[in-house]
């Protein structure tokens, strides 16, 4: 920038679940935290596969799920830790 306005920005990525193509297309709602690392959204990207194998039901598709749960109660679920403490467990399943 000729402005020097994003000298001290830190670049991060955003991240929207609950997206659909297809028939039936639904827009993915972006979490309310910006990522500062690939470890991150790399991290809330298990989260999220944990999340669907947890809550998902046979035969539903993810933006189903997210939407039948709420976005805010998955947005707190994905950014917190507690699927991951629960790996174990959900994968057992």
């Amino acid at each position: 920038c000729p402005f020097h306005v994003n000298d001290g920005a830190v670049p991060g990525f955003k991240v929207y679940v609950g997206g659909r193509w297809g028939k039936k297309t639904a827009h993915g709602h972006a979490l309310s935290k910006i990522f500062t690392s690939e470890e991150e959204v790399l991290d809330v990207v298990e989260k999220a596969i944990l999340l669907f194998r947890d809550r998902g039901q046979a035969g539903e598709r993810f933006a189903d799920t997210i939407a039948r749960i709420g976005f805010d109660e998955a947005e707190r679920i994905l950014l917190s830790d507690e699927l991951l403490e629960r790996k174990e467990e959900i994968l057992a399943d």
